[in-house]
């Protein structure tokens, strides 16, 4: 798995640290002794701070393994993972995945797919509003907000 194949700088909005995350010799194999297949090799890279960054490559790669142990969904069989210098050792609310399938509803606007999670937490407030627009000026759909997915 080779390092992440396009970054573009995405400056946050105040009051949002943006962190940095460093793959370290990360290995994941699947499997017990004897069916044991390796998905992902040594693999190490950064993301540096306020990155907007893409994985690509063929299917099959390793590219959502990499993505769940990056979200913290699953465990390296070994190598390190850390946001700040510390440890990722579970999803948390600090890294968002957002995953290659359509997870969006297609009765509701980018606005309320956006909103969707804080609406039902029962955690919309003007912060949470505030955090959708950067999210959406930050993937370049500002434009987009009251459309519709396809």
């Amino acid at each position: 798995m080779s390092a992440p194949a396009a970054a573009a700088r995405v400056e946050p909005r105040p009051g949002i640290r943006a962190g940095e995350l460093q793959v370290a010799n990360v290995s994941k194999s699947y499997g017990d002794a004897r069916t044991r297949t390796e998905v992902v090799r040594e693999c190490s890279f950064t993301i540096e701070r306020s990155r907007l960054t893409v994985m690509i490559g063929p299917s099959g790669c390793g590219k959502s393994t990499l993505i769940r142990l990056l979200a913290g969904f699953e465990k390296p069989s070994s190598g390190t993972i850390t946001l700040n210098g510390q440890p990722v050792t579970g999803p948390s609310r600090e890294r968002l995945v957002l995953f290659q399938e359509s997870a969006l509803f297609p009765w509701m606007t980018t606005w309320d797919n956006v909103l969707y999670g804080p609406r039902a937490r029962g955690e919309l407030t003007r912060d949470t509003r505030d955090m959708a627009e950067f999210l959406l000026a930050k993937v370049g759909l500002q434009d987009f907000r009251e459309k519709y997915p396809m």
